[in-house]
């Protein structure tokens, strides 16, 4: 889950959040480590459980397009007379017949053909595997190999939907902890259940059960990351350093920043341990148990022992997490409506800090190529390089350390060589668009992938905390929790795209791996629009803008009073 990100009490600054009070009581350690608990439940899921889950969608829809093709060429169902015969003979030499295995053997391989051929005793044969045979998934036909890719373009754009609909919701009244314990009960039963889903014919099943888990989930970190303003003003150190009328507007933002850059960044700390503990523990599973030598079977045992511990990790947060409830709604008002013209104000906003829009252009683009390559990598491990579960584990174990490697060496040495930001992020950028671009000439056998990952992983992680350092530095004081409200909603909420190409790539040549070349635009043209982002003249419209405000409030001195009463001018 992401910690580091303030998605709630959009137009609202931490001045203006309730102080310590007795539905507010002060944040102490027993509360903030509660709140870190359910990063490190999140991760279980989010940092192993959906790679392998994803893994075992794509397969079975395989088997079921293996059978369709079988049946509607031979008209042979399971169980026939030469059904099996089907499956390892016609196939290829139907394919072989339709010329649909010569060009290009050089590589071992028709590119933008159906299928991948290899050399056998001097005869090119098709590989069933790499077949674009259909399969109809959520009203639509799709290669087997794309199905999960569909399942999470809808995943989002339901995703979106909820957020601009319901994100204020948390606001108001006891909801947001209401909200937290319904999702997460929801999620967790829901991780578990997929346990069930064993035969081929539950692909859709699954898959929409992974559309509902990672809805909820992710409705449920908007109230989680709610939160972290809260505990942030109720921490006794902020509380008594805004009440302190001696200190200066900059010295108590300072103070503010440090405590919830803190708090922040000890979640994701959380986070990635318990994404390192829950795939130690598959790791357990696959190697001392007998549940290694069956891929399908260490999935859903995987996913319903995943379901468990984050029922168990998330209830404990609940429990340790005071409710701190909002205001009411308003009178003649709903959340909806509320919440909606909350967002029409911070886009309202936003146009006047160019320099911020263009950031968040590049950003838009850039982050749904990156997740995308994120959530389809283990589907290219398995179905390109025939990597077994155990394989796609150790990828799993490179990426979640290097991630975290990448994101601390990267802000260690920029503050050490005050390195410029939009550099490193080009950097970045130019480095992990070499991973799905080097795919198209290599990327054969997975000892490859073993070195090409923390090439990926390490710029990710630098990426990730970069992106959000940049971002934050743009935000006009007092204004921090809507803008990155809308940070939110632009990398979670519009990152369909990226699994739609997938999609529409792989169904129409058959290649997963046709499919994940096409993510290098994603990288470069995002590149290409942050090289014409001016970090300088960004931090000159912030700055002119809180003058504006503080002159608008009529208060040259910039008091706290005053930033207050601008923004409700």
């Amino acid at each position: 889950m992401a910690t580091n990100v303030n998605e709630e009490h959009l137009g609202r600054s931490l001045e203006e959040l309730p102080g310590i009070d007795e539905l507010h009581p002060p944040a102490k350690k027993r509360e903030i480590r509660g709140w870190y608990a359910y990063d490190a439940a999140g991760a279980s899921f989010f940092y192993g459980t959906i790679d392998l889950l994803s893994i075992l969608v794509v397969d079975q829809a395989g088997v079921v397009a293996k059978t369709n093709w079988c049946d509607k060429e031979y008209n042979l169902t399971e169980g026939d007379p030469g059904f099996d015969e089907c499956f390892e003979k016609f196939w290829a030499e139907d394919f072989e017949n339709k010329g649909f295995c010569s060009g290009l053997k050089a590589f071992g391989e028709s590119l933008g053909t159906y299928t991948e051929c290899k050399a056998e005793n001097g005869t090119w044969i098709a590989d069933f595997d790499k077949e674009a045979t259909l399969v109809r998934f959520m009203g639509f036909e799709v290669a087997h190999v794309a199905v999960y890719a569909q399942s999470v373009t809808i995943m989002l754009i339901l995703q979106l939907i909820t957020l601009l609909l319901f994100g204020s919701i948390n606001d108001f009244g006891f909801y947001r902890k209401k909200n937290f314990v319904i999702c997460n009960t929801i999620a967790g039963v829901g991780i578990s259940v997929l346990f069930w889903g064993s035969s081929p014919e539950d692909y859709t099943f699954n898959c929409a059960m992974l559309i509902v888990i990672q809805v909820f989930l992710n409705f449920s970190g908007v109230a989680y990351n709610s939160w972290l303003p809260l505990l942030v003003r109720a921490t006794p150190k902020v509380d008594e350093a805004i009440m302190d009328k001696s200190l200066s507007l900059d010295e108590k933002f300072l103070l503010k920043e440090k405590v919830f850059s803190n708090i922040s960044t000890w979640g994701s700390v959380f986070g990635f341990v318990g994404g390192w503990v829950y795939l130690t523990f598959l790791f357990v599973l696959a190697l001392a148990t007998p549940l290694g030598n069956n891929d399908s079977l260490l999935t859903r045992v995987g996913s319903l022992c995943c379901g468990m511990f984050f029922l168990a990790l998330s209830t404990f947060a609940a429990y340790r997490l005071y409710a701190r409830p909002g205001p009411k709604v308003p009178e003649g008002k709903n959340v909806v409506t509320i919440g909606l013209k909350r967002i029409y104000g911070t886009v309202k906003l936003a146009c006047k800090l160019p320099e911020l829009l263009k950031f968040l252009g590049a950003f838009i683009i850039y982050s749904d190529g990156n997740a995308t390559i994120g959530a389809t990598v283990a589907v290219f491990a398995s179905e390109e390089l025939y990597m077994g579960t155990v394989d796609i584990l150790i990828v799993l174990y490179e990426a979640i350390i290097c991630y975290a490697v990448g994101a601390a060496v990267a802000i260690k040495l920029k503050n050490k060589f005050d390195l410029d930001p939009k550099k490193i992020l080009l950097v970045n950028l130019f480095l992990i668009g070499l991973t799905p671009l080097y795919s198209i000439f290599a990327l054969r056998n997975p000892l490859e992938l073993y070195l090409i990952v923390p090439l990926y992983a390490l710029n990710s992680g630098s990426l990730g905390a970069f992106s959000r350092s940049v971002f934050a530095s743009m935000i006009p004081r007092g204004h921090e929790a809507e803008f990155f409200t809308l940070n939110q909603l632009t990398d979670k909420g519009t990152s369909f795209i990226g699994p739609l190409v997938v999609t529409t790539v792989a169904t129409r040549t058959g290649s997963i791996r046709t499919s994940f070349v096409s993510l290098v635009a994603f990288f470069y043209v995002g590149a290409l629009i942050l090289m014409f982002f001016n970090q300088k003249k960004a931090d000159a419209e912030r700055k002119a803008f809180e003058d504006l405000e503080l002159k608008r409030a009529g208060a040259l001195a910039g008091s706290e009073e005053s930033i207050i009463e601008a923004k409700e001018i």
